[in-house]
């Protein structure tokens, strides 16, 4: 079962980083505008913000946040790979 719903879930992030990947572009090659950090400190902020949104959502449990959590640490897993 376990094995299962992990193949679901990992199967549904992907398909998101995916789709994300080609409707907003690469991450690694982000245009920046305002921001001149490297991409690696970009994920990292928006790592900051998902889980300071899980941290006061005062009992709302959003299951987007905490995929776009795991999507966030696995595109800087992702970066830091090259």
């Amino acid at each position: 079962m376990l094995e299962k719903n992990l193949d679901i879930v990992l199967a549904r992030i992907r398909s998101t980083l995916i789709f994300k990947n080609k409707a907003y572009g690469s991450v690694s090659e982000f245009k920046q505008i305002l921001s001149v950090l490297p991409a690696t400190e970009n994920l990292k902020v928006s790592i900051d913000d998902k889980i300071t949104r899980i941290k006061t959502a005062h009992g709302s449990e959003d299951e987007l946040v905490y995929e776009d959590l795991v999507g966030y640490l696995i595109l800087l897993l992702t970066l830091q790979e090259k």
